[in-house]
């Protein structure tokens, strides 16, 4: 969805359609992530797990908004969604070395 709101977005309503999308695919990435932690890891280290899992998305959200406001001095508001691409392309290679969950 980054690189779709980097190249192909020409007016106001396909910027708030992938952003809204966007939106949906990080929540539903969070909660599940959660989900998943709470099933795969032993009962004495779940919480540990589940905590960085949160502080580790606060300082992906926390960087991501000083990088865009560094970036908007530039007016390349093209360059702040393609930079989101590196880490979405990084997720998606490495969501499939994921075993299944046992549920």
């Amino acid at each position: 969805m980054p690189v779709l709101l980097a190249v192909a977005t020409f007016n106001f309503i396909t910027f708030m359609s992938c952003r809204i999308i966007e939106g949906f695919a990080l929540g539903m990435y969070n909660v599940l992530a959660g989900i998943f932690i709470g099933e795969m890891v032993p009962t004495n280290k779940r919480n540990k797990y589940i905590a960085t899992q949160q502080l580790m998305t606060f300082i992906g959200a926390f960087l991501s908004f000083w990088i865009g406001y560094a970036l908007t001095f530039s007016s390349n508001w093209r360059l702040m969604f393609g930079l989101g691409a590196v880490p979405a392309i990084i997720i998606l290679i490495l969501i499939f070395k994921i075993p299944e969950s046992p549920r």
